[in-house]
């Protein structure tokens, strides 16, 4: 039987060859470049905060155009976002005048809802005014 032929030895190139960024034989092999799908950062505290209060003006500017439904529609989104918000004193007074404006029958006892969960917020004075007229919001 005949032995196969020994394999030969690699044979380096010669050095004008060899472009001057190719990898050494001592150099770990290259991987190819993943591409990542990038998603959205994480929104900062400054997004979050832009977004509520848009929801926050959406709701008002309803209000004042004496449209309930989309009022309520904007400060449920901020409620289901936003639970914990700083501004929820905010979300209840506008909540508290678009339900007098879909409910004018019972603005009295929202209103009054209103004054014993916040006696002193800034917007009780409007909440009164409002629900003791709901037709409108003058803002």
């Amino acid at each position: 039987a005949v032995a196969p032929p020994p394999n030969p030895a690699p044979m380096e190139a010669p050095a004008a060859l060899v472009p001057s960024d190719a990898p050494t034989e001592t150099a770990a092999p290259r991987r190819p470049r993943r591409t990542k799908t990038r998603e959205s950062p994480p929104p900062t505290a400054k997004d979050s905060l832009a977004e509520e209060v848009a929801l926050l003006a959406r709701a008002w500017a309803s209000i004042r155009e004496g449209d309930a439904p989309p009022a309520l529609a904007a400060l449920a989104e901020h409620e289901r976002r936003f639970a914990g918000s700083a501004m929820v004193e905010e979300r209840a007074a506008a909540k508290t005048i678009a339900r007098c404006m879909q409910r004018p029958e019972s603005a009295a006892e929202l209103a009054a809802s209103f004054r014993n969960r916040h006696p002193a917020s800034p917007y009780l004075g409007r909440v009164e005014r409002t629900c003791e007229n709901p037709r409108r919001d003058e803002g």
